[in-house]
Parts: C-alpha cells; sequence; structure tokens
C-alpha cells in the first residue's frame, strides 16, 4: 500500500471540472492506496471538521475592480499568465505535508499547482503531473496570444524535465507529439470517468420530453445562444422542456433568449446534479469553439446511458471521435443549426433512442479505456513500476 497524494483546484463538494475528472480515479486507487488530496476552496474552512485525508485551502477568489484590470492586463500582456499567490500557497502546504505523511507520489492537476510542485523543497523522485489541458495562452491579442503559445511550449518541456513521470490527457498527449515534445517520461491516460451511473428513463415523444445541459459557459469558448434559439423553435415538433445549470460569464446572455420552455439556473453540486439526471430524458454537450481544449462533461454524460445531442462548433470537435460510435447521440454543427432539417434529426432520434435504450455493459464496451480501472492500472504500472 502506497501514499498517494493528488494536488488540485477544486475537489466536491466545490464545483471543479479538475476535480470531478480525477475523482473517479482517486475512489479507484482508494481500493489499494492511501490517497490524501491537497485542494482549494472559496468557502470558509471549519477547521474543526475534519475530512478524512482532504486538505482543503481556502482561497479568496473575490477582487476589487483594480485587482480584475490588473488580471486584465497580465491576463492580455505577459507571455504567461498564471496566479503566484496560488503557487506559493500550495507549494508551502505540499512541503508542510509531505513532513508530515512522506508520500509516495506526488500528483499535480492543474497549471498553478503544476508549478507548486516543481518548486517545492520535493525530492524529484515523488514528482509527477498529470495535466488535463495545454498550458493556456490567455491574450485575446492574436499575435501576443501566438508568443503566449511559444513560451507555452518551452514552458511544458522545462515542466516535463522537473518531474519524474508526466500524465496526458490524449488531447494534450497529442498536441506535444505533433510538436516532437515527447520524453521517456511521458505517458498516455485517458479521462478516467466512465462508470456505471445508468439511468433508464423511459420516455415517449408524443409526451413531454426532458432535456437537460450542466456546465460552464463561456461568451468566446463555448456560448450557448445559438443552441438555445434552436430550441425554441423545438415546441413546433416535440413537446418538451429544458433545463441549463450553468456558471460562467455569459448567464445573462443566455436567459435574455431563453423562452419559456427554457430554465436557466446556476450551477449545482454533482449530488444534486444526479438527482436531476434522474428526472432527464436527453443530455445537451456543446463543444468548445478551439478544438484543444475538451469538455471532460461528455463522459459523465455517457455514463449515464441517457441519449446525447452534442452540438459541435467544428469540424475538427474532438468529441467526433468518441461519439461516431455511440449510437446514442446525435451530433449537430451549430454553423448548420438555421436548416430545419435538423429538427427532423432530432425527432427521428428520439424516436429511436426512446425504444432502443442502453446498459452498462454496451457503454463498457466501448469506451473501457476511459474507466477508472483501466487508468487506474495504467497510473501504477508506471508509479511503481
Amino acid at each position: 500500500m502506497k501514499k498517494i497524494l493528488f494536488v488540485v483546484r477544486g475537489y466536491k463538494p466545490d464545483i471543479s471540472a479538475s476535480g470531478n475528472l480525477i475523482n473517479p480515479l482517486i475512489e479507484e486507487l482508494k481500493k489499494k492506496h492511501d490517497v490524501y488530496i491537497l485542494t482549494s476552496t472559496a468557502r470558509e474552512v471549519d477547521l474543526n471538521h475534519i475530512e478524512r485525508n482532504i486538505f482543503r485551502i481556502h482561497i479568496n477568489d473575490k477582487i476589487n475592480s483594480i485587482g480584475r484590470y490588473v488580471n486584465f492586463i497580465k491576463r492580455n500582456f505577459s507571455s504567461l499568465f498564471y496566479n503566484a499567490k496560488i503557487k506559493e500557497v500550495f507549494k508551502h502546504e505540499i512541503e508542510r505535508l509531505d513532513s508530515l505523511y512522506s508520500f509516495d507520489a506526488i500528483i499535480a492537476i492543474t497549471f498553478e499547482e503544476a508549478l507548486s510542485l516543481i518548486d517545492s523543497d520535493i525530492d524529484k523522485s515523488k514528482k509527477n503531473l498529470f495535466l488535463l489541458e495545454k498550458i493556456p495562452s490567455s491574450s485575446r491579442i492574436t499575435f501576443i496570444k501566438n508568443y503566449q503559445t511559444r513560451i507555452a511550449r518551452v514552458k511544458i518541456k522545462e515542466m516535463i524535465n522537473s518531474v519524474t513521470n508526466c500524465f496526458l490527457l490524449p488531447i494534450v498527449f497529442n498536441g506535444l507529439k505533433n510538436k516532437n515534445q515527447l520524453k521517456g517520461n511521458v505517458f498516455q491516460l485517458e479521462h478516467p470517468m466512465v462508470v456505471d451511473r445508468v439511468i433508464d428513463n423511459k420516455f415517449s415523444i408524443e409526451e413531454n420530453v426532458s432535456f437537460l445541459y450542466a456546465g460552464g459557459i463561456d461568451r468566446y469558448q463555448r456560448n450557448p445562444c445559438k443552441v438555445i434559439e434552436f430550441m425554441a423553435g423545438l415546441p413546433q415538433y416535440i413537446p418538451y422542456t429544458a433545463d441549463f445549470f450553468v456558471y460562467g460569464n455569459c448567464i445573462e446572455d443566455v436567459k435574455a433568449v431563453a423562452t419559456k420552455n427554457i430554465n436557466i439556473h446556476h450551477a449545482i453540486s454533482p449530488e444534486q446534479l444526479d438527482n436531476e439526471y434522474k428526472n432527464s430524458n436527453c443530455l445537451i454537450t456543446i463543444g468548445n469553439r478551439e478544438n484543444d481544449i475538451f469538455p471532460s462533461k461528455i463522459f459523465d454524460c455517457i455514463s449515464t446511458g441517457l441519449p446525447i445531442i452534442h452540438f459541435s462548433q467544428s469540424k475538427h470537435d474532438p468529441y467526433y471521435s468518441y461519439l461516431k460510435n455511440y449510437k446514442h447521440s446525435l451530433i449537430l454543427p451549430i454553423d448548420s443549426l438555421s436548416d430545419i432539417n435538423n429538427y427532423t434529426k432530432v425527432v427521428e432520434f428520439l424516436s429511436y433512442v426512446s425504444n432502443n435504450r442502453i446498459d452498462y455493459t454496451r457503454i463498457y464496451n466501448l469506451f473501457f479505456e476511459c474507466t477508472p480501472e483501466y487508468n487506474a492500472k495504467s497510473l501504477e504500472s508506471v508509479l511503481f513500476k
């Protein structure tokens, strides 16, 4: 039995895409190892409430107008934007915890936390990264963004050289492979998120169909307004309601275009979302504008066995490779939503899936490389060879 520390920005019950992604992997590793989590939260930490093997750092994410202006300047004009305060806080806490527990392996997940581990006074043999996305190029100014991208390529090479092992999701792995930046200590891991959460919600398209979207939205990267405008025409074909549980910078924009069939809510906890899944008939996902960023929410959706309508912003959308053989999904390009034939596609798809349910065995056979069991074994074979 080994001692493993994961360092990640946000972990349940807090809403965190990174924490949500690694949670099934952590639960699987707990079956054989002592697994600890170091994370941050915007909530006040109750020092009298001890969580088993979870250490939370309170970081106030509220900033005043001057702070927002400074961040805007840094984000758009610096060579590499990151939160130096978070980096330092995590660095000291990693060192403190390792002095107490003497971990066999420490795995940092998110960017500032990865920098914290690299800069920490910890033996390199313990240092590992699991990078879920590329180093962000945050500027909206094209030539500066291109410069940040070049700097990021140099930085990730330095990061890989600073640790014993570097695990990458496929989209990050393939990006580095194309740039000839892969070393012998770099390994690919899949999204370890497909578990048996199958919900058998029978429905009829003659009755009210319940749609659900849950996740982040962004005015630039993942704007759902065109999707909602498309759905405004759907009542002519089927009766439905749709609930959007969202967080991001364009919630008011979305509310402005939502019709009476569509309810816009703020994001909810994973436990609350599980209950919403149970009351849904079909899930909605929306692809990113940039193809080298991969929203991991799709694997939560696949795990439910509920049908999925995915709205794609690009013909190079990475979701295509996962959904192309999954008959319980329909992909609609956002650029072609003005074509009324898409409504017919939706109706035919819902008619098919309402009469053809899917069980977890079929899901597992299609996506076994995305299960926590498969990825835990892959991780262990490298860490403890």
